[in-house]
């Protein structure tokens, strides 16, 4: 078991931040006042007097007479005689300050009941059970947090989930992170999953070609030839088919002349670049396709695309040809998939990542872009984003981009991002109708959830056991 697997089963078991929780603490606590005081109350902010540590996010209720008000703490210090927090109101309000005499409680976060079957993520700091329903989770969701954080357990603690309630699902992956898990088949592209030239797409190919430095002209002569070539000729295309064609001089309307044999030469040099890959198939026999993949799990279940033996060219290509497949699926398909893009920003582009979130609400597709580095993202993503979960960062510019989402202010994603827990993640969106939820994921004790790391220095056999 690895160290960080440990951590998160003991923040179980402790309660989070090294607080101890009774093992029969009752999933709902009673809003008993446990000498909290009310010190002031400015814009939207209380501060609040603790006789003990606050709990990031805790949830306290302001109550004077039949007016309730519900809010949040996102910062806290130590005093010389207990502590002081921050609350942010969360939730509706009239405007209306609270006088002096309002009472106020701890109270249990406002979890809602969405719509869907319920995907079992993991539990509040206060140890409550937090399974959105699958329709929370559906469109356009965001999963950041520093190397090592534990976005990428998350993302797999949702994969298992969406699979269990029978939702098909894709992961493009490039750290082989995903291989480990129950249920999900791994193909590993450019070995044992290639396909055929007309599989992939004028796009994709010309994405391919211009990333090993096709200059534009010689891109407008293989798009021009290889369309009218798909019109002719209906059966199986390979690449070595089109390394002949620009041997023979096709690429070019007249096949003699310095023009001519610059194209040629030019896009032979490229299209055997782009065979080194391995992704292009060279036969019928070795020719894999998107819906023999989409007929295996269209009634649930998942596969993760291998994409670490690929060049950022090939990872670029092959990212199109999906897109391209999964924008024809949706036309004529009632059931869509799930597709999770491990560090999307190296390998799609920013038109591919635009027409998926743009175009989320047409076509269905769901997305879940894991990566750290936010600012990578299209501020796009972040403000049509339906649900963020948010991981510690380190870098004050990542939490101020992340915040462009607009569901929650950015003093508190700064203050709350800033303390988290190891391992745990702020929840926000449609899974928590806009609440903050400081969320402990599943430790998903007895799957392995590691990915494949090399290393030069091998550990010893008892080390990496316990590790």
């Amino acid at each position: 078991m690895r160290a960080e697997e440990k951590a998160l089963i003991s923040l179980f078991e402790e309660g989070g931040r090294g607080e101890p929780r009774p093992p029969d603490l009752p999933a709902k606590r009673k809003p008993l006042n446990q000498g909290l005081t009310l010190l002031s109350f400015q814009g939207d902010e209380a501060l609040v007097s603790f006789p003990r540590p606050p709990r990031l996010g805790e949830a306290l209720l302001l109550r004077e007479g039949p007016r309730k008000l519900l809010l949040q703490v996102v910062w806290a210090k130590a005093e010389e005689r207990g502590w002081v927090a921050r609350a942010k109101v969360r939730g509706p309000w009239d405007g209306i300050l609270p006088g002096w005499d309002a009472e106020i409680f701890p109270t249990s976060p406002p979890i809602p009941e969405t719509p869907g079957p319920k995907i079992f993520l993991g539990r509040t700091l206060e140890g409550e059970e937090f399974s959105p329903g699958g329709r929370a989770l559906e469109k356009v969701n965001v999963i950041v947090g520093a190397k090592g954080s534990g976005k990428s357990h998350l993302a797999k603690v949702i994969l298992l989930g969406l699979i269990r309630a029978g939702a098909p699902c894709l992961v493009l992956d490039v750290n082989r992170e995903y291989g480990g898990l129950p249920e999900v088949r791994t193909y590993s592209v450019g070995r044992n999953f290639k396909l055929g030239v007309r599989e992939i797409g004028v796009e994709a190919l010309s994405v391919m070609l211009e990333a090993f430095g096709t200059p534009a002209t010689s891109l407008l002569y293989f798009e021009t030839r290889l369309s009218k070539l798909f019109q002719e000729k209906k059966e199986f295309i390979g690449i070595d088919e089109l390394i002949s064609m620009a041997e023979e001089g096709e690429f070019y309307p007249t096949q003699s002349g310095y023009a001519a044999d610059a194209v040629n030469r030019t896009l032979r040099s490229r299209l055997e670049a782009l065979k080194l890959t391995g992704m292009v198939a060279r036969s019928p026999l070795e020719a894999s396709s998107f819906t023999g993949v989409w007929k295996e799990i269209r009634e649930g279940g998942a596969v993760a695309f291998d994409l670490s033996g690929l060049s950022t060219p090939a990872r670029m290509g092959f990212a199109q040809a999906l897109l391209r497949f999964l924008f024809a699926l949706v036309e004529e398909e009632e059931k869509v998939p799930f597709v999770f893009f491990e560090e999307a920003h190296l390998y799609v582009t920013p038109q591919g990542i635009d027409a998926l979130v743009t175009r989320a609400r047409h076509t269905g597709i769901t997305s879940f872009f894991i990566t750290n580095t936010p600012t990578a993202l299209p501020e796009g993503v972040l403000r049509a984003a339906d649900n963020l979960f948010v991981f510690r960062l380190p870098l004050e510019e990542d939490i101020k981009w992340v915040a462009k989402s607009g569901m929650i202010e950015e003093s508190s994603l700064l203050a709350l991002v800033q303390a988290l827990p190891k391992y745990a993640c702020l929840a926000l969106g449609e899974a928590t109708e806009t609440y903050p939820v400081v969320l402990l994921p599943d430790p998903l004790l007895g799957v392995d959830t590691r990915g494949k790391t090399r290393y030069f220095f091998a550990l010893p056999a008892n080390e990496v056991q316990s590790s």
